[in-house]
């Protein structure tokens, strides 16, 4: 295809992405509750989740599962034995209880934090006199975005900062620190980013919305020490690497973490998070822009995986990148790969997702295959035939690209692939599946903690000539 002819059918291809995602919501009602849309009528709040992350019955914890590895009930399911329901929001003067209080933040502007009752591990903060509260979840961060403000209430911008080849090459130029994110609880489903909609009257409502409370910049030295003595890690739990995509700001990125964090968490998984946040402009049109500065990025997240496999006190580390992501952290890697970057400490990492991959087949088998396969133990693609974003990078491209899944699906020896095509619905944009779908989040929990081998997962395997994969409906 002539380059003048790709761009014919890119350029309405990614318009009509635009339009797909501002009217999704709207069609599908995938969107923000009418409580959220300002009509005054209030939606009634999900059932609280029981608390899961029993010893299972070799003695270690089930990571998510009730007795004998059972799921979570999902919506609308009866549960299968009976667990007290989580504790609610606690009141004046109450006694703190089962709750670290290294894990409480700083007290926010107009809200007052409290311990986190039995059974959490998430301090919840009430606002108000009507008891209305949130839960803060904290996740580390990276980042090669330039900054501003001062250290306790960061900023970063869309563009990448401004270093020396030397520098980049050397994976100088990144700024470090913790951000504190405000999940809404109460009403939160597991998937659910909670973002509001173009109608809401209080889009910056932390007890409704998800909402990016603060970023804290640290110094290197006093990152690492934070992550090294983070409760959870130094108990024996697992650190989960999140790498955003193509189209999403700093504050984008934080949200999503910490929703993924959120969602295993209280499901049982012990994990804490941290964030790679590449330097993506955070605008649909900016596409090649943002394929520009994976270059840049690429040496800056090695650094950052390489300082955390020597410094964290984490069972296992796993990452899992998204989109462009896939890029980023690729290249990442093969750098690893190539400079025999880790440390003696941890030769590898754990797991290796790949959700709905923006990179070609072809990038991904010459550069990136060979030294995903010496750094991790374990890999999986999640991929979608009905991913709008992909179908427009395939237009730009004029490759295949590894997140296109279906019939045509590219099979890497040693890499589990899954394919979600029969999940995501015809309005969708079907980009952001792997954490707003409940089913293929459990697929990647079971997958990452290593609960089941795939045959025994939910899924349907399919024979296809280059072997075969795995889909969520036969």
């Amino acid at each position: 295809m002539r380059p003048t002819s790709k761009w014919l059918v890119a350029v309405p291809v990614c318009a009509g992405l635009v339009g797909l995602a501002l009217f999704c919501p709207i069609l599908t009602g995938c969107g923000p509750r009418k409580s959220e849309r300002g009509d005054g009528t209030a939606s009634p709040a999900p059932p609280t989740p029981p608390t899961y992350g029993e010893k299972g019955p070799a003695g270690g914890p089930t990571g998510g599962r009730g007795p004998a590895g059972e799921r979570p009930p999902r919506s609308g399911e009866e549960p299968k034995s009976a667990k007290p329901p989580e504790a609610g929001p606690p009141k004046e003067g109450e006694a703190a209880t089962g709750f670290d209080s290294a894990q409480v933040c700083d007290e926010p502007p107009g809200g007052v934090t409290r311990p986190a009752p039995a059974g959490s591990r998430f301090p919840v903060v009430v606002v108000g006199a009507n008891g209305d509260s949130y839960r803060k979840v904290t996740v580390f961060y990276a980042t090669d975005r330039e900054g501003t403000g001062p250290d306790r209430a960061r900023t970063y911008a869309s563009r990448q900062r401004e270093d020396t080849e030397e520098d980049i090459k050397q994976g100088r130029g990144v700024e470090y620190g913790i951000v504190e994110v405000a999940i809404p609880w109460q009403r939160h489903r597991p998937g659910d980013l909670d973002e509001p909609g173009t109608l809401a009257l209080h889009p910056d409502d932390p007890t409704k919305y998800t909402t990016v409370l603060a970023a804290q910049r640290r110094d290197p030295e006093t990152f690492a020490a934070l992550v090294a003595g983070d409760p959870m890690l130094k108990s024996g739990g697992d650190l989960l690497v999140f790498v955003h995509g193509y189209n999403v700001s700093f504050d984008a990125a934080a949200r999503r973490t910490a929703q993924i964090l959120y969602d295993l968490s209280v499901a049982g998984a012990p994990v804490s998070a941290a964030m790679y946040d590449w330097s993506s402009h955070g605008e649909y049109r900016d596409y090649v822009a943002d394929t520009h500065a994976v270059d840049g990025s690429a040496p800056r997240l090695a650094a950052f995986l390489r300082m955390l496999a020597q410094q964290t006190t984490a069972s296992r580390i796993h990452i899992i990148a998204h989109s462009m992501g896939s890029q980023v952290a690729g290249k990442a890697l093969a750098i690893l790969g190539q400079t025999g970057g880790m440390p003696t400490k941890r030769r590898t990492f754990s797991t290796l997702v790949l959700a709905a991959p923006d990179i070609t087949t072809k990038l991904f088998a010459e550069e990136v295959y060979p030294s995903v396969m010496r750094l991790t133990d374990r890999r999986a693609i999640y991929a979608s035939s009905k991913d709008w974003a992909l179908k427009a990078s395939k237009q730009v491209a004029d490759e295949r690209i590894l997140g296109l899944g279906g019939g045509k699906v590219r099979i890497f020896t040693g890499i589990d692939t899954i394919d979600c095509s029969c999940l995501c619905g015809f309005f969708e944009l079907g980009h952001s599946y792997f954490a707003d779908k409940a089913q293929v989040l459990d697929d990647i929990s079971d997958f990452v903690f290593g609960r089941k081998p795939i045959a025994d997962r939910a899924l349907h395997e399919v024979p296809c000539e280059a072997g075969k994969y795995w889909s969520f409906c036969p």
